[in-house]
C-alpha cells in the first residue's frame, strides 16, 4: 500500500481492504487501536475515490460499519452520528451496486431507530431500491437468494412505520414485500416481463444498464493489477465518469418507461389509493408480526385511511410457538408423507392440539380485530377452510 501512489486506481481498494482487516482484528481483540486504524484507513479510501465511482458506496458502508463498531464499544454519540452519515451517503448514491446501497440503507435505518432517531428515511430508501435488488439484472438463483430477506425487511420497515403512526406507509410497504415474495415463489411475471411484451428493446436496455450498475463495483477501479502498463490504465476519475453516465442512462430509461401508458408506477410501490379497491367486498385485514410489535392494518370501503388495531396480546415468540406446534401436529398426522409408491394425504388429527392453536389465534388476533371494527360474531357468517 505504501509503495502505491495515491493517484493509482487501485490505491483506494488497498486502503479499504486494510481497513476491513483491522476491523476484523478488532472484533477478535477488542483493542481500540485496531478500530482506530480501521477508521483511519477507511477515511483515506473514501477520500481518494471520487464521487460517482461505483466502488464509493461500498467504501462508505465499510467506513460506517467501523464507526458503528466503535460506537458499540464507546457509546459515543459522535461515532453513532458518523456511522449513520456514512450509511446514508452510501444509500443515496446515484451510482454503485443497488444491493450494496440497499444494505447500507438498512444499516442506516436500524442504527437510527435503535438510538432514538427516525428510521423512516432509511427504510424509504431501502424499499425504493428493493425492486432493483429483487427483479432487475438478476439471474434466477440470485433472485431466490435475495428472496429470503425481502419479506422480513418489509415487515421490519412496516413495524417502524406503525410505531411512527404512518399506517398508510406501513401497508404500502407490506404489500410491496408480499407482491415481490409471491411473484418469486410462484414464478409470476415481473414488471420487466410485462414491459418486454410492450417495448422489448427498451426492456433489454433497462436490463443491460441494471446489470452494469450491479456489477460495476465488483470490478477494479482502473486496471486489474499493478502490472498493467500505465498507458492502459484508466484514472479513477475516468471510471467515475463512466459510472455516472450509467446512472444517468438508468434514470432516463426508467423515465421513458414511466411515460408509457399503464407503466406510470413502474418500479414504484403501489399506493394506498390503488390498494383500497381490494376492500370493495369487505374489510381486508393485514397482520404484521415483528419482534418489537404485532398489529393489524385494515382497509375498509369508504375510508380513506388505514385502520390500525394493535395486537397487544400477540407476539413474535407466540407466533413461532404456534408455527412449531402446527408443524409438529401435521408431521404426527402424516400430512404430505412421501413414500416409495406415491404421495398420500393423511387425515389430520382432531384432538386438542388444533383447538388450542385456533383458540390462541381467536383470542389474540381475530377477536381483537373484530372488536376494533365493532363487529359482533352474531352478525357474521364464516366459511372454514383447513389447509
Amino acid at each position: 500500500m505504501h509503495l502505491t501512489p495515491d493517484h493509482h486506481a487501485n490505491k483506494p481498494a488497498f486502503l479499504n481492504n486494510l481497513s476491513t482487516s483491522f476491523l476484523h482484528r478488532f472484533e477478535h481483540s477488542g483493542n481500540l487501536i485496531d478500530i482506530d486504524k480501521a477508521i483511519s484507513f477507511g477515511e483515506q479510501a473514501v477520500h481518494l475515490i471520487p464521487d460517482g465511482h461505483a466502488g464509493k458506496p461500498g467504501y462508505l458502508e465499510n467506513l460506517g460499519t467501523s464507526f458503528w463498531h466503535r460506537f458499540a464499544h464507546s457509546r459515543d454519540l459522535v461515532d453513532c452520528g458518523a456511522a449513520i452519515s456514512h450509511f446514508r451517503r452510501a444509500a443515496i448514491s446515484s451510482t454503485g451496486s443497488p444491493s450494496k446501497r440497499f444494505r447500507a440503507a438498512l444499516k442506516w435505518a436500524r442504527l437510527a431507530g435503535a438510538n432514538g432517531s427516525s428510521a423512516l428515511q432509511g427504510y424509504t430508501v431501502a424499499l425504493d431500491l428493493l425492486p432493483q435488488v429483487a427483479w432487475l439484472g438478476q439471474t434466477i438463483p440470485e433472485r431466490h437468494k435475495e428472496l429470503s430477506s425481502v419479506g422480513a425487511v418489509a415487515n421490519e420497515a412496516a413495524a417502524a412505520a406503525i410505531s411512527a403512526e404512518q399506517y398508510d406507509t406501513a401497508l404500502e410497504w407490506l404489500e410491496q414485500g408480499r407482491s415481490i415474495v409471491w411473484s418469486q415463489l410462484l414464478h409470476l411475471r415481473t414488471p420487466v416481463d410485462t414491459l418486454h411484451d410492450v417495448e422489448p428493446i427498451l426492456a433489454n436496455e433497462l436490463m443491460r444498464v441494471s446489470r452494469a450498475l450491479e456489477h460495476a463495483s465488483s470490478r477494479g477501479g482502473g486496471s486489474d493489477n499493478l502490472s498493467t502498463p500505465p498507458d492502459r490504465q484508466f484514472s479513477m476519475e475516468q471510471v467515475a465518469q463512466d459510472h455516472r453516465r450509467l446512472a444517468e442512462e438508468w434514470e432516463i430509461l426508467v423515465k421513458r418507461v414511466q411515460d408509457i401508458p399503464g407503466f406510470e408506477d413502474f418500479l414504484r410501490p403501489r399506493k394506498l389509493a390503488q390498494l383500497q379497491s381490494a376492500a370493495r367486498m369487505g374489510p381486508v385485514v393485514v397482520i404484521t408480526v415483528h419482534e418489537h410489535r404485532c398489529d393489524a392494518l385494515v382497509l375498509m370501503a369508504g375510508l380513506d385511511e388505514v385502520v390500525h388495531i394493535p395486537l397487544d396480546q400477540f407476539s413474535y415468540h407466540k407466533a413461532q410457538q404456534l408455527y412449531r406446534s402446527l408443524n409438529q401436529l401435521l408431521l404426527t398426522a402424516g400430512v404430505r408423507v412421501r413414500d416409495t409408491r406415491a404421495t398420500r394425504m393423511a387425515t389430520t388429527a382432531t384432538g386438542g392440539g388444533f383447538r388450542s392453536i385456533l383458540s390462541v389465534l381467536w383470542s389474540c388476533v381475530v377477536k381483537p380485530v373484530l372488536d376494533g371494527l365493532a363487529f359482533t360474531v352474531g352478525c357474521l357468517s364464516f366459511n372454514y377452510l383447513l389447509v
